[in-house]
This record gives C-alpha cells, sequence and structure tokens, in this order.
C-alpha cells in the first residue's frame, strides 16, 4: 500500500530487489478483506503502485501472491486476467498462488478454508489457467522446503525496531529475537536465534521444514554467553 514509486526507486538503491505483494481476489473482494484501520479500501492503491512498477527499467521480482478460498475461488480467473492484461510477458512479475490457512487467530472460525483436496484441484486449475495467459507462476517445492525462519539471513523487522524469525508467531516470546539499534545495526538474544535456525546444524528435515514445530518455550532453552 505505501510502495510508492519514489519508495520503490530508494529500495532499488538500496538492492531490496525481491518483493511480495498480495490480493484476496479481484477489486471487491479484496476490498472486504483487506481494510485500512479506518475501514478504507486498499485495492485501487496496491494496485496503481504494482502497475507504476512496470515502467522502471531495472531487474526485480515482484511475487504477486494470490489468497484463493472457498468464498473467491470462482473470481480469482477475474483477477488473473487483469494481471494478464498488465505484466503477462514480463518476467519480472510472478504469480504466487496459495489457499487461505487457519493459523490461530481469533477468526479462523469464521474463514471459509478449502480441503486438501479442493485446494489441490483449484490450485492446479488456476495455475494453469495463469500459465495459459504467459503469467509465470511460481509455487513451493515441499520436498525440497527450508522455511525463511530456519536460515540464519532471514529476519523480520517489526514496526518497534524488535527482530523475529516467524511471520506467523507473532505473540511467541521465542519470535522476538533481538532489536534494530538506530545506528542500523542489530543486537540478538542468541539462545533465542539459535533454536529457530538449529536444523542448519541438525540436518532435521522438519526442523528446516518449520522450525515453530516443537520449538519449545522460554524456559526451555539455554542461555548462550
Amino acid at each position: 500500500y505505501f510502495l510508492k514509486p519514489d519508495v520503490f526507486r530508494k529500495l532499488l538503491g538500496w538492492n531490496v530487489r525481491t518483493y511480495q505483494i498480495s490480493f484476496d481476489g479481484p477489486k471487491e473482494l479484496h476490498n472486504d478483506k483487506r481494510v485500512l484501520a479506518n475501514g478504507g479500501q486498499t485495492f485501487d492503491e496496491i494496485w496503481a503502485n504494482l502497475v507504476d512498477m512496470r515502467y522502471v527499467d531495472e531487474e526485480f521480482a515482484a511475487i504477486v501472491r494470490i489468497h484463493v478460498d472457498r468464498l473467491n475461488s470462482c473470481r480469482i480467473p477475474d483477477l488473473l486476467a487483469e494481471l494478464a492484461q498488465s505484466f503477462a510477458g514480463d518476467s519480472r512479475f510472478k504469480i504466487f498462488l496459495r489457499t487461505l490457512s487457519c493459523l490461530g487467530g481469533p477468526n479462523d472460525s469464521d474463514l471459509q478454508v478449502l480441503g486438501k483436496e479442493e485446494s489441490a484441484a483449484s490450485l492446479g486449475e488456476l495455475r494453469n489457467l495463469a500459465r495459459s495467459q504467459s503469467l509465470e507462476v511460481v509455487q513451493p517445492n515441499n520436498d525440497n522446503h527450508v522455511c525463511y525462519a530456519a536460515k540464519l539471513n532471514s529476519f523480520v523487522i517489526r514496526a518497534t525496531g524488535s527482530i523475529g524469525k516467524c511471520t506467523i508467531a507473532l505473540d511467541n516470546e521465542l519470535n522476538d529475537i533481538g532489536q534494530l539499534n538506530s545506528d542500523g545495526t542489530m543486537s540478538f538474544r542468541k539462545e533465542r536465534l539459535f533454536r529457530w535456525v538449529r536444523g542448519l546444524e541438525s540436518g532435521d528435515r522438519a526442523e528446516l521444514f518449520c522450525p515453530l514445530d516443537n520449538i519449545g518455550t522460554i524456559d526451555s532453552i539455554v542461555t548462550i554467553s
């Protein structure tokens, strides 16, 4: 929403080259779910900023993430058609289709998520439709997947300047691993950081796939000097 052309060019100047921009369907469905704090709409602003990125003659990757659920699945082809009209043939723009998930929030029971078989069928059809319109589609390879949170060079910088590893476990104390300092350096709670990247040492596929699983609690970690 805030990725205006001047901000985008400034980020490119700092060599920030990969972006993930998400939509929850075409305009009217997206605006029902993705609202501003004051209830305002977001689709037009996000779309305009995305379109403006086309006119920058530099290399970058804009991953357009589309969330699919039972309510919007039949309308996702409309959004793909809009995307094809604007971005087909430009390999910098890539489509990532993902089913909506319940991740433990208070409104999980209200989400119209697709079942496992429905998800596979729906995503397969939509990916084929996107490719047929000359859109580049990306999808994870779960056989060799390593979660970003399991990598030592991946961090979440929150609005307060606190540093985390996981974009899902935002209320987990172990996900508060440090602080971004005013001079741009980072200070870490090493014992918490090492819990997230333990799979790099163990080589355990499960710990690399999702380090949040069996990560333990604050009381279970050992302080590292």
